[in-house]
């Protein structure tokens, strides 16, 4: 039944299941006996492909996105907060603290103060919203932490694979964001794949999708542990590696 309330085509019923199976996962040794964990692993070659299903942009999702995007394109010139793109707010709102005081400040604000503040509160409620995509990536986080690579990779890999080269950008574009999900319950076995892994991830720092973009580079830092290890006692490689991953970000 949760299986298939998770595939709901309404959007709050889908995430109240998807949140059952994260609240399931992130129980505890106390919590979770053994009885009740091989309940949920013997489900996971049907719950991952539907965790991964729950990840792909929604149709009218991938609507707003696009035209989003075509804002920031055609707009080029207009302040950055009014076209930023999806996860722009957040990387800016790291760095505002530091120039706080060098900012002159009007002791009353105007009506355009007024309204860019509505605009901000707008941009961090969406940031914040919590929804099925975010529930399914985080439940497929937790199950992998708790099971290991040897359960969830046998069903994931393929669909990884599959879904890394499809054409569809926003197939692809969740199949980025599931491998940056299981990066700390799968990392070890990961690792075998990385050198193929991490150049085409950056590669997609170049993608012509911006949602793209973004998604390969959260991804790229989950991974950053396989870097330095790649780097470790040896200055010509950090060197090299180094500078690819400079030039994939510019």
């Amino acid at each position: 039944f949760m299986l298939t309330a998770t595939q709901d085509p309404e959007d709050t019923v889908a995430l109240e299941a998807c949140e059952f199976w994260l609240a399931f996962s992130a129980l505890d040794e106390e919590q979770c006996s053994h009885e009740m964990a091989e309940c949920l692993r013997v489900l996971l070659p049907r719950l991952v492909p539907v965790l991964l299903e729950g990840m792909v942009y929604g149709s009218e999702k991938v609507l707003e996105l696009l035209e989003e995007n075509q804002l920031d394109e055609s707009d080029a010139n207009d302040r950055a907060q009014d076209v930023a793109p999806i996860f722009h707010k957040r990387a800016r709102d790291r760095h505002t603290d530091d120039y706080a005081d060098q900012q002159p400040r009007s002791s009353t604000p105007d009506d355009e103060d007024l309204d860019d503040s509505d605009d901000d509160s707008d941009d961090e409620e969406e940031l914040n919203e919590w929804n099925r995509r975010k529930c399914s990536a985080a439940s497929l986080d937790c199950l992998a932490a708790l099971y290991g690579p040897a359960e969830v990779l046998p069903t994931l890999l393929p669909h990884l694979q599959a879904g890394l080269i499809h054409d569809d950008l926003w197939i692809r574009e969740a199949s980025i964001l599931a491998l940056g999900a299981i990066a700390d319950g799968c990392r070890t076995d990961i690792s075998s794949h990385m050198r193929q892994l991490h150049p085409f991830l950056l590669t997609q720092l170049s993608a012509e999708l911006p949602q793209l973009r973004s998604i390969a580079c959260w991804t790229l830092s989950r991974y950053a542990p396989w870097v330095a290890e790649q780097t470790r006692g040896d200055p010509g490689n950090a060197a090299v590696l180094s500078r690819t991953v400079t030039e994939g970000f510019l």
